[in-house]
Order: structure tokens, then sequence, then C-alpha cells
């Protein structure tokens, strides 16, 4: 999940790992993105044919999200080199964002 996941929405905006996260053992549509109205649940697994995969979906991933963001900024509030390095880093390297977002 680390490989496809993270790093293939980091680096290269995609769920497809690139040759440097195959070579990590990234594999091609291990992650799936539903909504939950589909019928689908949060990590669920899905083998179909030859993939293997698992589901994310919208609504709780999200949710997932929401809640790292807040545990990580209670943490800046209590350790200000934390929240000193937060803020580096988002004006450093902005969020994905519209083109009319300005940091």
């Amino acid at each position: 999940m680390y490989i496809t996941l993270r790093c293939g929405i980091v680096h290269s905006f995609s769920l497809i790992p690139d040759a440097i996260g195959k070579l990590n053992k990234g594999r091609p549509r291990s992650i799936l993105l539903a909504h939950e109205m589909k019928g689908q649940s949060h990590f669920a697994t899905f083998k179909n044919y030859e993939m293997d995969s698992v589901i994310f979906t919208a609504k709780q991933f999200a949710k997932d999200i929401k809640e790292t963001i807040h545990i990580i900024f209670q943490k800046a509030t209590t350790k200000k080199s934390l929240e000193n390095q937060i803020t580096e880093h988002v004006n450093k390297f902005p969020p994905i964002a519209g083109k009319n977002w300005i940091p």
C-alpha cells in the first residue's frame, strides 16, 4: 500500500507503480477506489481474474486522512519544532489544489 498509494500519489499522481515502485514490489491495480453506495466496504479485498486488490472507499478514506491530519497538528501544538516543520513543508510543497490556490 505504501508503494502504490503514498509513493504513487506523491511522486506520480497515479495508483500504477512506476519502474522504481515495481522494483519495490508495488503492483498495478492493488488499490481500488470505490464508494460505499456501490456496496463496497473499506479495506475489503477484491479478487477478480488475476487482480488481487484492496478497496478504499472514498468516504472512509477521507475520514482516515482527516484523523491523521488532526493527530499531526495536535502534536504540533505541543511541540513547537514540529509545528515549524509542518508549516515550512506545506509552504515549500503546497498540497494538490486548484490553480488559484495561494499559500
